[in-house]
């Protein structure tokens, strides 16, 4: 039945339900964990979603993003954006960074 769930999605397009179910039941290896706003915010100015929020632990919410290939092989796009992120050489707009924090900060308040 479990699997059933797993395979159901509206019109081909994957809900953030079925995600969910993904990443609970199948691969984790799939997405990629983020536990800091900061950098959750900087990765949506640079074009990524965040697919769900995780609130097991409502004191340390993680945000879930999916994995895309890099460029080269075993590289992915967001890994080499996180890095920058820490590395302080991410430029992002700065307008676009504040209205993202406030909106994925009105998303994780909604849970």
């Amino acid at each position: 039945m479990q699997e059933e769930k797993i395979n159901a999605s509206k019109n081909g397009v994957q809900d953030e339900d079925y995600q969910r179910d993904l990443y609970y039941y199948y691969d984790p290896g799939l997405f990629y964990e983020v536990n800091d706003i900061g950098l959750a915010t900087a990765l949506v100015c640079s074009g990524f979603d965040v697919l769900f929020i995780d609130v097991k632990n409502n004191k340390n919410p993680i945000f879930i993003f999916e994995l895309e290939q890099g460029p080269n092989e075993g590289e992915f796009r967001i890994t080499n954006t996180a890095d920058l992120y820490f590395l302080e050489k991410l430029a992002v707009n700065a307008k676009s960074y504040f209205d993202n924090l406030k909106a994925l900060k009105s998303r994780l308040y909604t849970l």
